[in-house]
């Protein structure tokens, strides 16, 4: 089950590499939080991807996103990401388990050579509320088709400036007649 933009997001706390934990339950005083669900180090484009955000993370800051990167990778692989990949300055938590995968609805898929881990998590973006509230989500079943960094940058600029309400609220919609 995906979770539906103005509810609460399920409770989750990360281990980081910059320091100790973030968690959903003491979320920044910032307006927003953008959380950056990536497959792990064996993903080329998630390299790319996390580039592209670290690349913008001032101007996210100038809006006081606060930008967290995660994975189910163990603590190895995430410092082997952050090392290799450049992300020196980008908040990387670690050890999503399959639990967390299920609350926040991931797409989540078996390793198929030996680069793989056993279960990772497809790539995923939420923008939360300091009060824990979903405010967008992007999921994606793949590597391909994710959101461009610079659009989710955009949107939040708009819905700044436009007091724009989060929107997808409706999870029943389909389920009931329209007269």
């Amino acid at each position: 089950m995906r979770i539906i933009p103005q509810t609460q997001v399920p409770s989750l706390t990360l281990d980081l590499l910059h320091r100790e934990q973030w968690s959903t339950d003491a979320l920044a005083s910032t307006p927003y939080t953008l959380l950056i669900i990536y497959r792990g180090y064996h993903c080329p484009i998630c390299k790319s991807y996390l580039k592209e955000f670290q690349n913008l993370q001032n101007e996210f800051n100038n809006l006081s996103v606060q930008l967290v990167a995660a994975s189910a990778d163990t603590r190895e692989r995430a410092e082997r990401s952050r090392d290799e990949w450049a992300l020196q300055k980008l908040a990387i938590g670690y050890g999503l388990s399959e639990k967390d995968m299920k609350d926040w609805g991931l797409y989540v898929s078996r390793g198929i050579n030996e680069k793989e881990p056993k279960i990772f998590a497809e790539p995923a973006l939420f923008l939360i509320q300091p009060d824990g509230h979903l405010f967008y989500a992007a999921y994606n079943s793949m590597p391909f088709g994710r959101p461009r960094p610079q659009d989710i940058l955009d949107m939040v600029k708009f819905v700044e400036a436009e007091d724009y309400p989060a929107r997808g609220e409706m999870r029943d919609f389909l389920l009931t007649k329209i007269h």
